[in-house]
């Protein structure tokens, strides 16, 4: 069954190489090709080590599982979240739809693609509008960073004891992982900003795309571009808080 799941995506480069050829698109039946080929090689180098994955996620949820306080985090966190994504869908649209009108334009930006003139008008509305998605996205990673802080506290604290009934064992861990949390704020703030600018500017790009059709297979390559990159900020931003919260506890 593992072996079956890892595949899947093997296959489908490969069902889709030859669908391309059989539509006689050689260019993208090659690039499908290359592309089942070098997921192939990466899944044959990387099976051996699948086993022990598995066991080291199986042992992380069985131990994630037997801490409510984690499960108590989480549920008021994406409590939170939810009240926080309601009052911007609910107060702030509805303060941008009562601003909008036929006014308020002041920027003509001219984009020229392959000899043609691409006319964007800017207004000031669609820049709130960037001022109010980004506030809405800030504050959902900021959340989710600040779980994730809290929580690689409470699991540290289990394996610095070596148990969750340890004697040793704080009789508030999930206090003293709060506030070691919430000494380094800034820190979860200044990651959030990143993640937060980069799903404002795929949303801009996803909403250029609607409006140009020669140029999509562009906006498409930027957009594919620009989520590389929020994969690469998200992992250094996990990396470096659990790095953070194993540090605060010896500050």
């Amino acid at each position: 069954m593992m072996k079956f799941a890892v595949h899947i995506l093997t296959t489908y480069l490969a069902v889709i190489s030859v669908l391309c050829f059989w539509g006689e698109q050689f260019f993208w039946g090659v690039a499908f090709a290359v592309g089942a080929a070098l997921q192939f090689l990466y899944i044959i180098s990387i099976m051996d080590r699948l086993p022990f994955t598995m066991w080291v996620l199986q042992g992380a949820v069985k131990m994630v599982w037997g801490l409510p306080e984690v499960m108590r985090v989480a549920c008021t966190f994406m409590l939170v979240m939810l009240l926080w994504l309601a009052l911007w869908s609910f107060g702030a649209a509805g303060v941008v739809a009562s601003s909008m009108g036929d006014g308020g334009r002041w920027l003509l930006l001219v984009v020229s693609w392959q000899n043609k003139a691409l006319s964007l008008s800017v207004s000031s509305i669609e820049i709130k509008k960037c001022c109010y998605l980004y506030a809405v996205y800030f504050g959902r990673v900021q959340f989710s960073n600040t779980v994730h802080v809290i929580v690689s506290g409470m699991v540290f604290l289990v394996l610095l004891h070596g148990g969750r009934e340890a004697a040793s064992m704080p009789s508030k861990p999930l206090m003293k992982s709060l506030r070691y949390a919430m000494t380094t704020f800034g820190s979860i703030c200044y990651g959030s900003l990143f993640t937060a600018a980069i799903w404002t500017l795929r949303w801009k790009i996803r909403g250029f795309r609607s409006k140009i059709g020669n140029n999509e297979c562009l906006l498409c390559c930027v957009d594919f571009l620009f989520y590389l990159v929020e994969t690469l900020v998200r992992f250094f931003n996990k990396y470096a808080y659990v790095q953070v919260i194993l540090l605060s506890f010896y500050w």
